[in-house]
């Protein structure tokens, strides 16, 4: 684990270590099935390919075998978008099924090209706000992002990376694939979606998940063999760390970034305790919120969030600047006005921009799991919280409009989903 695998040298690796278990596949066996789905496109150059699976094997022969017969694989997380929409931004889609037909057909011949790095990967964003965002990102590039990602391996061996991230998302492609291939780690085949999956992690494993999945792990189920948990797509909660800590008996890397620009920076949880500054990775400097890199990011990419900087390497996230709204001559932080009515009403809150008839309102959106389904408030009690919180939240940044809900919408990275939430609003 020593030696930082690339992209190019993936499959050179010795033939008979596992890349994936449960069901166990080699090395030997995932190059014989990479040469199939080369050849199958071979005929094709520069064709964008949406790659849909929920098999981490089978994205390995689709991933591999688009860039090495020279086209450009697209990845949408899974439920970013409807289905339909998802085939409209790929000019091809391959499925699960249709690699079953590709693997039966034997190769006649391999790809002549030897070195990848200049390849393209086409991303999307998981359009938790809005609308998922093409982002263009070369092999060469998250190969850099790889080789950041070795410090965050625990000191103790481990042998696999178990994940409830989407290997169609960049979190999970950093993670899950990259990750795992560039350091001789096999991948377990399936996503875990609920904490009783974990019991399917046999071996000294890394745990990439999110903040959602965390709070939820039940400490009533005997504990896998965890050395460490990578966390990313929200802030860590006290209660998800001091379960990962009393459960797995494991600390938590928490990782800070974004699609556009991959890793940015990172933190470790210390005796299940949160920590508050971030670090940021060698190749990267933040100078007046731009992204500073040596050539794995964009240039002059501008940072939507705000930072407290207690020296050049690390900083205290402040939040996003797009959470401040400019209601009439009010600037509205949308973040503190969500913290004073979780304080007051002792739920969690959401607060969302509306549109009405040319005007910007807010609506809220409280939490609470004991209601059976998203409802509006009464009128009685609308109006005895906005008496209650008058005095505390000024009379603009006062939500107009109240839902409950039993849930919050999400995505497979734990991020709650805005554009959902705008819809339990609708008339």
């Amino acid at each position: 684990m020593s030696e930082v695998l690339t992209f190019n040298n993936w499959l050179s690796g010795p033939s008979e270590d596992l890349v994936t278990i449960n069901p166990k596949r080699t090395r030997k066996e995932l190059s014989l099935d990479v040469l199939k789905v080369c050849e199958r496109f071979s005929a094709l150059s520069g064709t964008r390919i949406l790659i849909t699976t929920e098999s981490n094997y089978s994205f390995l022969c689709l991933f591999l075998g688009i860039v090495l017969s020279g086209n450009v694989p697209v990845l949408i997380p899974q439920n970013a978008i409807l289905k339909e929409e998802r085939y409209a931004l790929a000019e091809l889609w391959v499925t699960e099924e249709d690699l079953s037909e590709i693997l039966a057909v034997c190769p006649s011949k391999t790809p002549t090209k030897s070195d990848f790095r200049n390849s393209i990967v086409e991303l999307y964003t998981s359009g938790s706000s809005g609308a998922p965002k093409k982002i263009t990102k070369t092999i060469g590039q998250l190969d850099l992002e790889a080789a950041q990602t070795t410090r965050l391996l625990p000191k103790s061996e481990v042998e696999a990376v178990a994940s409830t991230a989407d290997s169609e998302h960049q979190y999970g492609l950093t993670f899950n694939i990259w990750l795992a291939m560039s350091h001789g780690l096999a991948i377990y085949d399936k996503r875990i979606k609920v904490p009783e999956d974990c019991s399917k992690i046999k071996v000294n494993s890394l745990l990439i998940s999110t903040p959602s999945f965390l709070s939820n792990l039940d400490p009533a189920l005997l504990p896998p063999p965890v050395k460490r948990v990578v966390s990313a797509g929200a802030p860590l909660t006290e209660k998800a760390a001091s379960l990962v800590k009393n459960w797995l008996g494991c600390e938590i890397t928490e990782i800070y970034g974004s699609t556009e620009a991959g890793v940015i920076a990172y933190r470790f949880t210390r005796d299940g305790n949160l920590s508050s500054l971030w670090t940021l990775f060698s190749d990267l400097s933040i100078i007046e919120n731009r992204l500073v890199s040596t050539g794995r990011v964009l240039p002059s990419l501008i940072l939507e969030d705000e930072y407290d900087f207690h020296n050049p390497r690390q900083f205290l996230l402040k939040g996003r600047k797009d959470n401040i709204l400019k209601i009439g001559e009010e600037r509205i932080n949308l973040t503190n006005v969500e913290k004073t009515i979780t304080q007051f009403y002792s739920m969690p809150c959401k607060v969302i921009p509306l549109k009405r008839n040319g005007r910007t309102l807010l609506g809220a959106v409280l939490l609470d799991p004991m209601v059976k389904e998203v409802s509006r408030l009464p009128a009685a009690k609308i109006l005895s919280l906005r008496n209650g919180l008058k005095d505390k939240i000024p009379l603009l940044a006062l939500p107009r409009f109240w839902r409950i809900t039993p849930s919050w919408p999400q995505n497979n990275q734990g991020k709650i989903l805005i554009r959902e939430l705008r819809r339990f609003f609708d008339e």
